[in-house]
């Protein structure tokens, strides 16, 4: 049986542990069951609901990322302009794996997978408590589910995280190269690099900041470039995606809270439990902000502590505050997912009240994976 190591720092509430008192094969298992978890919905949801790889890989924006990646390999056959609001990075991830000889659907799948795990060993070596790791293994049902299809949340998480690594431990450079590789993922990368900046102009790090600063614009620049070179522009599509009818139709921004209580009212109609399960990740976002704030203020966190909690603090409000002012529909029917790339700080906000034992985590895990099931199921 295993037993949770109450000598471990892990086991006194808020302290940093030491990430050599985690043993190997714990992270391997943690990672193994983040795996294991979408293997399985990809198998449910072939033999349940009759999906095919390619329709599990198309779901939600998948099919656009489909779509960008076949044009970033010179096949602009079926590309919609909807279709070129995607940014490159994720894409460009699939379209590589794909120049192995892996078909296209898998690669977007299979990078999936692989991403999950290293996000889950890059927060436990960013965090050094081994209940974050468990957390980012089994939570939430929304990433669970989502990072089970073509979508990109993982790899822009892999990205942000070893970047965010690789800063902290005095390699400016090198972090944010994969940190302005993971704004080409998704633009949100901007709040981890923010909360780096953040702990590091506390210290006066000014050279670090620039470096990381200067590291992170010349990456973005160059995917930028070469998307440009392949016909694609970043510019374009971040027009198209605050513009089209079908994403932001002119209105990306609006007052906080604005599309979390109009859309209900007056946009469409919603089911009661979409409405709950939107304001409990609101809730849980805000809480976790309070909390963050409130642990700063009071001081009395060991130094590693409240280094990591000075990091979270703007990761985790600057996505907070960005996600509740998204307007049209997509600020209420998309916010549960908009939550996930804030989800390692969002944990260390709550890893107080997260359990030790690794038996109540596989109870988590089965209710994520069963709550996972619903937008496959529905396909929402």
């Amino acid at each position: 049986m295993n037993r949770v190591n109450r000598s471990s720092p892990v086991a006194a509430p808020g302290s940093v542990a030491d990430e050599g008192k985690i043993p190997a094969r714990e992270i391997l298992g943690m990672a193994g069951l983040a795996v294991f978890l979408r293997i399985a919905l990809l198998l449910v949801s072939l033999q349940r609901y009759g999906y095919t790889v390619l329709d599990v890989a198309s779901l939600r924006d998948g099919r656009s990322y489909l779509a960008f990646a076949r044009a970033l390999l010179g096949d602009f056959q079926g590309l919609t302009e909807y279709d070129r609001r995607v940014l490159p990075g994720y894409p460009a991830l699939i379209g590589g794996v794909h120049l192995l000889g892996v078909p296209l659907e898998v690669a977007a799948i299979g990078t999936n997978w692989i991403c999950v795990g290293l996000v889950v060993w890059a927060s436990v070596l960013l965090f050094r408590d081994r209940r974050i790791g468990w957390a980012m293994a089994t939570l939430t049902p929304t990433y669970v589910g989502y990072s089970t299809m073509g979508l990109s949340e993982p790899s822009m998480m892999v990205f942000s995280l070893f970047g965010l690594i690789l800063a902290r431990r005095g390699r400016a450079g090198a972090g944010g190269l994969l940190l302005g590789l993971a704004g080409m993922i998704r633009p949100v990368a901007c709040f981890p690099a923010l909360g780096f900046v953040t702990a590091a102009a506390r210290k006066l790090e000014w050279r670090r900041i620039l470096l990381l600063g200067l590291a992170a614009g010349a990456s973005m620049l160059l995917v930028m470039q070469l998307a440009e070179m392949r016909g694609l522009s970043v510019q374009e599509g971040l027009r198209i995606y605050r513009n089209h009818p079908a994403a932001y139709d002119g209105r990306p921004f609006g007052w906080p809270f604005e599309s979390l209580i109009m859309t209900p009212l007056t946009r469409r109609h919603v089911p009661v439990w979409r409405i709950v399960y939107a304001w409990a990740h609101a809730a849980a976002a805000l809480a976790g902000c309070a909390l963050l704030i409130r642990e700063w203020w009071k001081g009395s966190s060991s130094e590693p502590s409240r280094s990591l909690t000075l990091l979270c603090l703007p990761w985790l409000v600057g996505n907070t505050l960005f996600v509740l002012c998204l307007d049209h529909i997509f600020g209420f029917q998309e916010l549960h997912r908009f939550v996930i790339p804030a989800l390692p700080p969002l944990f260390w906000a709550f890893r107080r009240y997260l359990p030790e034992r690794r038996w109540i985590w596989m109870g988590i895990a089965a209710a994520s994976f069963t709550a996972a099931l619903i937008p496959l199921s529905k396909h929402l």
